[in-house]
């Protein structure tokens, strides 16, 4: 759900995985914008000068190797949300609680 202006000027704090990209063009709609968390290892989708430039402090996992041996299960989950997504059983599950609502009408 996009959000309005007044919202835009509330948000301090986005998650991004790898899209939208992070640059000037889009934290400039964000102009309250203290944190970029990103739960990825590349950067590539995040302007990390801009976000320096601007003091919004960028926490992602670019680096941290160790702490990610150390997690097992993460590529199952991946794997799992990746097949989600592909057969679309999120708006699968969304339609079929509507049509459920509809037919107790």
């Amino acid at each position: 759900m996009p959000l309005d202006e007044s919202d835009k000027l509330r948000v301090e704090v986005f998650c991004s995985s790898v899209f939208p990209i992070v640059n000037e063009a889009f934290c400039v709609d964000y102009p309250n914008l203290k944190f970029v968390l990103s739960p990825t290892t590349g950067l590539t989708h995040i302007d990390t000068n801009f976000l320096g430039e601007n003091l919004v402090q960028l926490i992602s996992l670019k680096g941290r190797q160790d702490f990610l041996k150390e997690i097992t299960s993460t590529s199952e989950f991946a794997w799992g949300l990746m097949l989600s997504v592909w057969r679309k059983i999120p708006s699968a599950a969304r339609l079929e609680s509507f049509n459920t609502e509809k037919r107790a009408d």
